[in-house]
């Protein structure tokens, strides 16, 4: 039988107080001891038990990059694979300055080198740092010394983020891509065409609102707008029809989205309610102009005969993203909108009133911990104006948290999507791994390992967390699980990094 040994390696954390540099030291740990030669068969591919520190090379770090925030709030640290040759199981593996200084509260938490000696993992947790702006960045190094003395670096950078501090009305085009944290402690009201994304490395605390709430005729951000007088409404089958021009009263039907719409209840002529549209799961939020999808949907215009004013629809409730490496903290105040806008009355003789827009959709994600009590996200339906316009449906609700028990957070109810633990292993020394999959009771759920395992699916019954078993390459690994199997895109899938050194 074919000889192997492996062994998992513990070191010991040390760090500089002058900033300059933190050191995982595990010069004090044993060598592995020689194989025996007996024991070793004269193969060609028989592995190598010991490295020749002198020899230590280095290829490659994955990643070579790291968001500013990453691993604060209780989420999980950057995982960097360190490729090489001769790595030695003593080695010092240290963060240490190139161009830029290490800034404070850096931390390496775990490290390990694997026994044939190629590749060894390090975490990185990356403070927040206040003096780095937005697309600025610092320049270090990864350093490794093996025992007698040789060292290689490779260079690493730290991508620096902005805090997100903006309040009021915020138009969705001068959002950043990502932010480093939040404090929302001041009323925020997002405007614009397209879906307000938000998303942090690190943590988010809420005191305050913040909506995409849609108006008369207007959407919020990523919703469909509402009908002019006779007209229907934007987006496909969810769109609520307007009422027939030529009878008096004839009213507008409600937009819909996670429920029908309500027609029209005018005297006569009146039109339909939208059609319940979308998925339960939100596994897409982005869509052209008009195209129909996981969207708040404006209401139908009123009719009337000639000597009336119609009413104007109510537009779609807007999208929001709000996506956090670390804790989502809900303090007292704190709130997550996004409603349908009101459908107006008709005026003059015989004017129809017209429908309210539907409520939009809000995708909570945490990859921590979302801490709130009670009902803090709703979308609500938009009204008629007390006429006889059809009232608009209520909107779609998502969150997933690894911590679970989200359904009352919302209003609608929330759906749950697929989340990995906090804890889950960051570096392991094993080609397969045992996972926590945690996400609703009675969902099911797909998870893969991009460029390597292919889909699978886990249905959660009776429970809302079951183990599944991964297969990994040797260095990175992103383990991916899907809100709904099959689905793909950013806002669908729930991914962390595993290390895994031979």
């Amino acid at each position: 039988m074919p000889y192997t040994r492996t062994v998992r390696l513990v070191g010991v954390l040390a760090f500089s107080l002058a900033g300059c540099s933190i050191v995982f030291n595990t010069n004090d740990l044993p060598r592995i001891a020689d194989a025996p030669v007996d024991a070793v068969p004269p193969s060609a591919d028989a592995r190598i038990f010991d490295a020749n520190p002198a020899g230590l090379t280095l290829e490659s770090l994955d990643p070579a990059t790291i968001d500013e925030g990453t691993g604060t709030s209780g989420g999980r640290p950057a995982v960097i694979a360190i490729k090489g040759a001769n790595l030695d199981p003593g080695a010092t593996i240290e963060i240490v300055d190139g161009t830029d200084s290490v800034p404070s509260g850096l931390v390496i938490g775990t490290h390990m080198v694997g026994g044939e000696h190629n590749y060894a993992a390090i975490t990185v947790t990356v403070p927040v740092i206040g003096t780095l702006a937005d697309g600025q960045s610092l320049s270090l190094n990864v350093k490794v010394t093996n025992p007698g003395g040789t060292a290689k670096m490779l260079p690493l950078t730290i991508k620096g983020l902005e805090s997100f501090t903006a309040t009021g009305n915020v138009a969705v085009g001068s959002l950043k891509a990502k932010y480093s944290d939040a404090t929302i402690a001041s009323n925020v009201h997002f405007t614009g065409a397209s879906p307000a994304h938000l998303r942090f490395s690190g943590g988010v605390t809420i005191s305050a609102t913040i909506d995409a709430d849609g108006a008369t005729l207007t959407a919020g951000p990523g919703g469909c707008p509402g009908g002019t007088g006779n007209a229907a409404a934007g987006c496909g089958d969810g769109k609520g029809i307007g009422g027939n021009s030529g009878l008096s009263g004839a009213a507008g039907g409600g937009g819909g989205f996670g429920a029908d719409g309500s027609p029209g209840t005018g005297s006569s002529g009146n039109g339909a309610g939208g059609k319940a549209t979308g998925e339960l799961m939100l596994t897409k939020l982005d869509y052209n102009v008009g195209e129909q999808g996981n969207r708040g949907n404006g209401g139908g215009g009123g009719g009337g005969a000639t000597l009336g004013t119609a009413g104007n629809g109510g537009g779609g409730g807007g999208t929001i993203e709000l996506t956090a490496g670390g804790k989502i903290v809900v303090m007292s105040g704190g709130a997550a909108r996004s409603a349908g806008g009101l459908g107006t009355k008709g005026g003059g003789v015989g004017g129809g009133d017209a429908g309210g827009g539907s409520g939009g959709a809000i995708l909570i994600r945490s990859g921590a911990d979302v801490m709130a009590t009670g009902t803090w996200i709703t979308a609500p339906a938009g009204g008629n104006s007390g006429g006889s316009g059809g009232a608009g449906a209520i909107g779609r609700i998502r969150v997933d948290s690894p911590t679970g028990g989200v359904a009352s957070m919302g209003n609608p109810t929330a759906q749950q999507g697929a989340s990995w633990p906090v804890n889950a292993p960051t570096i392991v020394t094993t080609p397969s791994v045992s996972l926590s999959l945690i996400g609703g009771n009675g969902g099911t759920y797909g998870y893969f390992v991009v460029d390597g395992q292919a889909e699978m699916t886990k249905t959660l019954s009776g429970t809302t967390m079951s183990n599944v078993s991964v297969a990994l390459s040797a260095g990175l690994n992103r383990v991916c699980a899907e809100a709904a199997p099959g689905a793909s895109g950013d806002v669908a899938i729930e991914c962390i990094d595993i290390a895994y050194v031979p």
